[in-house]
């Protein structure tokens, strides 16, 4: 211990519990190093600490990804197959010609079906596909039931499809979609005749350029359900491959009236005023038909 109380201070010495020389050595090194020394020092220190916190996080990392992947295989091994649908329940608002099942069959849901593999947006998508069903929403009830809301398509006017042999009476929609015939209907509805099918069947559409004048009966409809109870009958008269007349038969006169390819309420409040005016005249007996198309009435006589 010469040489540590020779050159080292007291401090080191007095009031100390017995260290070895390299001890006093180490300790009176630290305090007495150059800034540089201590700065390299503090370095190498941080840099085993970070190594330290570092080595540490990815072990919390790697044990939690364990805890995730052993909740995954648990909940396909376990669970999933334990959450099956069981229960649908279909609520339709109108009239539609088929049953349940066959609403399951379009939205795919025939057999064993895993409740968490249903998207109810690809079940909306497939109800709508089909050409009898308007709209549809499809909402999940955890843990194994689904709700379907049906709207189908609505009946704007009857069809008479001559099949040959008889003519089956169906309907069509806004749209132009030829639907079935609700049984026992007795809604008032114009008869559309002149259109032309082959093998009609619901789910076939209206030729292209007619569902135009649809849309607008359909309008007419919402705006005066008066005027329009009061058609029996449009005729759709092909003048060429795009271009049609349209010729109407009021219910309540025996007169023809030919119009142009629209519709709309003052269109009809006007052909109901020259009626009314030539049944006050007593020329309904002779009177043929009353053409519209020009912007001015014409009045055509029988054998005239």
């Amino acid at each position: 211990m010469r040489f540590a109380a020779q050159y080292f201070p007291k401090r080191y010495q007095a009031g100390r519990s017995p260290v070895s020389s390299f001890a006093v050595y180490e300790r009176y090194y630290a305090d007495n190093q150059s800034p540089l020394g201590r700065k390299k020092s503090r370095h190498k220190h941080n840099r085993q600490k970070g190594a330290l916190d570092l080595n540490r996080i990815l072990s919390v990392l790697i044990i939690f990804l364990l805890l995730v992947l052993i909740g995954e295989l648990v909940f396909h091994l376990v669970i999933t197959p334990r959450l099956v649908l069981k229960k649908v329940s279909v609520d339709i608002d109108g009239y539609y010609p088929y049953g349940n099942e066959e609403i399951l069959r379009i939205a795919g849901l025939e057999g064993g079906v895993s409740f968490l593999g249903v998207r109810e947006r690809d079940l909306e998508e497939k109800l709508i596909a089909n050409p009898l069903i308007k709209d549809a929403r499809v909402k999940k009830q955890f843990p194994h039931s689904i709700a379907m809301s049906i709207v189908p398509r609505a009946a704007l006017a009857s069809v008479l499809v001559d099949t040959g042999n008889s003519s089956i009476p169906l309907c069509v929609d806004r749209e132009g979609y030829i639907i079935a015939a609700e049984a026992g209907e007795n809604k008032p509805m114009p008869v559309i005749s002149g259109v032309r099918f082959v093998d009609a069947r619901p789910g076939m559409r209206f030729p292209e350029e007619l569902v135009r004048y649809l849309e607008q009966l359909s309008d007419l409809k919402a705006a005066s359900p008066e005027l329009f109870s009061l058609i029996s009958e449009i005729k759709f008269v092909k003048k060429s491959t795009t271009d049609y007349e349209v010729v109407l038969f009021p219910g309540h006169a025996r007169v023809r009236v030919r119009t142009g390819p629209e519709i709309n309420p003052e269109l009809l409040k006007g052909i109901l005023l020259v009626i009314d005016v030539v049944q006050k005249q007593g020329l309904t007996g002779s009177l043929a038909e009353l053409d519209f198309r020009a912007g001015e009435v014409v009045y055509r006589t029988r054998g005239g």
